[in-house]
């Protein structure tokens, strides 16, 4: 399978998983709100969050534009360290992440 194909069905698969565990936000932020320095906007946004606010709204983009896709990314250890502090059971969604991280750095999941 294609790589923007492989994407795209990860990110839909990282989003029903983040549904599953009633994560998915039904609020909007206004885009001034969403404004950070830090990784994974850490200080303004839970993980979660910003999967949801930033990096799926960001990655849709790219392949709506059929732009470049990141070819460095690591997400797994962000989300392996945020859902053991969290005692959410977050393994679905770790194995999404993992699986792109794999894709976008090596092109093959």
């Amino acid at each position: 399978m294609e790589k923007r194909a492989q994407v795209t069905n990860l990110l839909q698969e990282l989003e029903q998983e983040l549904r599953l565990l009633d994560l998915w936000e039904s609020r909007q932020f206004a885009p001034e709100e969403l404004v950070s320095q830090m990784p994974f906007a850490v200080d303004i946004l839970t993980f979660p969050q910003w999967l949801q606010f930033i990096f799926i709204v960001r990655m849709n983009e790219l392949l709506e534009q059929g732009l470049s896709l990141p070819t460095v990314s690591g997400m797994e250890p962000m989300a392996e360290e945020y859902f053991k502090q969290g005692g959410i059971d977050g393994g679905r969604v770790i194995s999404v992440l993992a699986r792109l991280d794999k894709v976008l750095t090596e092109g093959k999941c």
